[in-house]
C-alpha cells in the first residue's frame, strides 16, 4: 500500500507543475477537491485566481500559514526568503520562485555564474543514466561581455574582426525587449552613449550583455 503522505506530495507537485497555463483543464479535478489544497497570492491577476478556482483549490486567508502553494510577486519573494523573517517551507508547501533566482534569470549574473562554473567542471566526465560516459564541457555560451563594465574589452574584441556580428541585450528584461544586432563599428561605438542615456534617470542602473552571435546553434545534451 503506498504511503498516503508521499502520494499526497507526489500528486500535488505534479498538479502544480502546470497549474497556471491558461485554459488548461486540471488533470485531477475531483482529486484536487479531496486533497483540499490551499493557496495564496499577493497579486490580483485574474489568470491566477481563475486557474486556482477552476481546480477547486481553497484560498487561504492572508494570516493563514497553513497553505500549500503561494504565487509570489518578484518584489515580495525577496523578502519572503530573507533570513530576518525566518521563513521555511514545509514538505507540503511550494512557491513559484526559489531563493536567489535572479542568479540564473538575470543575464549578467548568469554569465558570471557560468564563468565560475567553467573553472569547476571543465573536461570532467560524468556517467549518464544509460551507463555511457559524457565529457562535460563548460563551452556552453559564446564569448560574452557585461556592459558597461567590460565595454572596452568588447570593443577590442570587436575591432579585431574575428566576428562582426554580436547580439546586445538588457540583462534584466524579457520578451525580446531592447535586443539589438550589432554588426557595424558605428553601432558598437554608439552603445556606450545609448546605455548612459537609458540609465540617466534611473536610481538602479541597468546592465547589459553582448554576445558573439551564433549562426548555427547546437544542442549539447538533450533528454527526450
Amino acid at each position: 500500500t503506498p504511503n498516503p503522505e508521499k502520494l499526497y506530495i507526489l500528486l500535488f507537485k505534479k498538479n502544480v507543475k502546470n497549474c497556471l497555463q491558461k485554459k488548461m483543464k486540471p488533470k485531477y479535478k475531483h482529486l484536487n477537491a479531496h486533497l483540499n489544497i490551499k493557496w495564496k497570492t499577493d497579486l490580483t491577476k485574474s489568470v491566477i485566481i481563475e486557474n486556482m478556482d477552476e481546480r477547486k483549490w481553497q484560498r487561504a486567508e492572508d494570516d493563514d500559514e497553513d497553505w500549500n502553494f503561494y504565487w509570489l510577486s518578484v518584489r515580495f519573494v525577496k523578502n519572503f526568503f530573507h533570513p530576518r523573517y525566518g521563513k521555511r517551507l514545509t514538505d507540503r508547501q511550494l512557491v513559484n520562485h526559489f531563493p536567489n533566482y535572479s542568479e540564473v534569470t538575470k543575464k549578467d549574473l548568469m554569465v558570471k555564474n557560468i564563468k565560475r562554473y567553467r573553472k569547476d567542471v571543465d573536461k570532467k566526465i560524468i556517467i549518464l543514466p544509460d551507463g555511457k560516459e559524457f565529457l562535460l564541457s563548460s563551452d556552453i555560451i559564446p564569448t560574452t561581455y557585461i556592459l558597461p563594465q567590460e565595454y572596452s574589452m568588447f570593443m577590442e574584441d570587436f575591432c579585431k574582426g574575428n566576428s562582426r556580428k554580436w547580439i546586445f541585450k538588457p540583462a534584466g528584461r524579457s520578451q525580446g525587449k531592447g535586443i539589438q544586432l550589432i554588426n557595424k563599428v558605428s553601432l558598437a561605438r554608439g552603445l556606450l552613449s545609448q546605455m548612459n542615456s537609458v540609465n540617466q534617470t534611473k536610481a538602479i542602473k541597468e546592465t547589459f550583455v553582448i554576445s558573439r552571435y551564433i549562426g548555427k546553434d547546437v544542442i549539447v545534451l538533450i533528454d527526450r
